[in-house]
């Protein structure tokens, strides 16, 4: 198949540049993390049953940040392109565009499901089983955590803080200290690596603990082997000098824990944020709009069109053409901080090595887009 050969040109070309490892950065000093745990102590100690009634100024930028958020949480592409459009105007808040590409991903894996990769590796009756879950994860931490990066925007402008007013939109009590201080001390690698806590706690208690995804998506026999042939992977595409595109990223191996969810995320930031790396992914999504298709990185390979009579490209369809928009509705006041033990998380970031993953990845799909002639084979050796 002439898609194939595609695969194979792109593995003899790829040349495997020296890993780069950083060392482990501090993120916090001993004595401002004993204020900070401090300050989210008391703020676990007191936790304000209801918000108080709002007037004048303050309620208005309240109706706005809702207003604003409920526009832009219309679907995976509505979501990525504001994380990126935010990014470009507070370039301090690295975790929007660490969003903003994550949220590719996320949209990329949606479309997987209606494209030709996955055309065999999930049943077709659980196909919007398999969506919903991608997109409420997708739409969940979008509506929790842009009003938080719009609370910002206006403390920045403004010069004085707002985050008081996060508890207005159902934001966890763990997010109130982080804010402040991050915003009085400038540690915008602190604000992102609570980000990535906090969002990781929010889906758990609100999504991946659905009785339904755990029995259907979790314990199925299609999860195992999406995990088996990289469906997993986490990537990062930039533009090489001689306009080749090469990846970067990690294999998120175990989704369903919270503690490797937060490490993965952790350094998937470091790895996005060496100074070696953050400008090139910068201009390939700058560059690149989002649509839900992996010909976005690689139109040699891909294709947004479907052809049954064609076998040059892997048909990867748009978010647009492969799914409609859903309303979702987001729960209210479902605080998940409730212990300290997570804190632990916020004093350092990893060393990433081995994130170059253009090869790996060109493997998986090798062996995924032969699985419709060895599926039965595969169950049988792997899962019998």
């Amino acid at each position: 198949m002439q898609f194939m050969k595609n695969l194979f040109n792109q593995l003899k070309n790829f040349l495997v540049d020296e890993d780069i490892s950083e060392e482990k950065q501090l993120l916090i000093s001993k004595s401002d993390y004993i204020d900070l745990e401090k300050m989210l102590f008391d703020a676990l100690s007191t936790k304000q049953k209801k918000p108080l009634t709002l007037i004048g100024r303050e309620k208005n930028i309240v109706q706005e940040i809702r207003k604003k958020t409920n526009e832009l949480n219309k679907n995976n592409v509505t979501r990525t392109n504001a994380y990126l459009n935010f990014y470009n105007l507070h370039p301090e808040i690295h975790w929007s565009f660490l969003a903003h590409m994550v949220s590719r991903n996320g949209g990329w894996s949606m479309t997987d499901i209606r494209g030709e990769i996955h055309k065999d590796l999930i049943p077709k009756n659980k196909h919007s089983l398999f969506f919903l879950f991608l997109e409420k994860c997708n739409a969940f931490i979008f509506n929790d955590a842009y009003p938080q990066l719009l609370l910002y925007e206006y403390s920045k402008f403004e010069k004085k803080s707002f985050f008081h007013l996060l508890a207005h939109f159902n934001v966890s009590s763990f997010m109130k200290p982080i804010w402040s201080f991050s915003y009085k001390n400038q540690n915008f690698k602190l604000i992102t690596t609570a980000l990535i806590i906090n969002e990781q706690n929010y889906i758990e208690k609100n999504v991946l603990q659905d009785l339904t995804f755990k029995k259907e998506i979790f314990q199925s026999i299609e999860f195992s082997l999406q995990q088996l042939f990289g469906f997993t992977n986490v990537i990062f595409p930039y533009h090489t000098n001689k306009n080749n595109i090469r990846l970067i990223g990690t294999e998120v191996t175990n989704f369903t824990s919270l503690e490797d969810r937060i490490n993965i995320g952790k350094k998937l930031y470091c790895i996005l944020f060496n100074k070696k790396n953050l400008n090139k992914v910068l201009e390939f999504a700058n560059t690149q709009p989002h649509t839900g298709s992996r010909a976005d990185f690689w139109p040699s390979i891909f294709s947004k069109e479907e052809n049954l009579q064609s076998t040059k490209f892997i048909y990867s369809p748009t978010l647009q053409n492969a799914w409609n928009d859903k309303q979702h509705i987001f729960p209210q006041k479902n605080d998940w901080f409730v212990d300290m033990r997570v804190t632990h998380f916020l004093k350092f970031l990893p060393s990433p090595s081995n994130y170059k993953i253009t090869e790996k990845y060109l493997l998986d799909l090798i062996k995924l887009t032969a699985l419709d002639l060895s599926y039965d084979h595969i169950l049988k050796k792997h899962f019998s």
